[in-house]
């Protein structure tokens, strides 16, 4: 199984400045932790399929929503939509880390119910939001 991230915001105004030089290694480190759902391992007959958590943002709710499932079974792909509860934030640091905590509640939250051990995902959102912290610059600008 592989983890990857795409971002789309439906709503004007509404979206985060997360660069894929903040999603890139965060899809290396959760890829590492070689996490297997059962369910999917059975449907595409085996670990070759990707998982693709879909970041959004949106104004309307308070609270982290995740929605799917959406199972693309030709191309061994299953996708579920987290979407963020906007609010605006100026500082880099604090944006992603808030972004970032989100995400990995929403990542978390799939998991679980495949009753997957989190322990380890929520330890690669600290050491991306830890990298972060120490060089933010870094992690400002998208990597060509």
């Amino acid at each position: 199984m592989r983890i990857k991230f795409n971002q789309i915001y439906a709503e004007v105004g509404v979206n985060y400045s997360i660069t894929n030089a903040v999603l890139n290694p965060l899809e290396e480190m959760l890829d590492s932790l070689d996490k297997k759902i059962q369910h999917y391992e059975k449907l595409f007959s085996g670990s070759d399929y990707t998982v693709i958590f879909i970041i959004s943002a949106t104004s309307k709710n308070d609270e982290i929503i995740v929605k799917g499932p959406t199972t693309l079974s030709k191309q061994k792909k299953v996708e579920f939509v987290i979407f963020v509860p906007y609010k605006k934030i100026e500082s880099f640091i604090d944006e992603m880390t808030y972004i970032l905590d989100h995400v990995c509640n929403g990542i978390c939250e799939v998991l679980g119910k495949y009753k997957i051990d989190t322990e380890e995902v929520r330890d690669a959102f600290g050491q991306m939001k830890l990298a972060i912290s120490k060089d933010p610059e870094k992690y400002k600008v998208w990597i060509k």
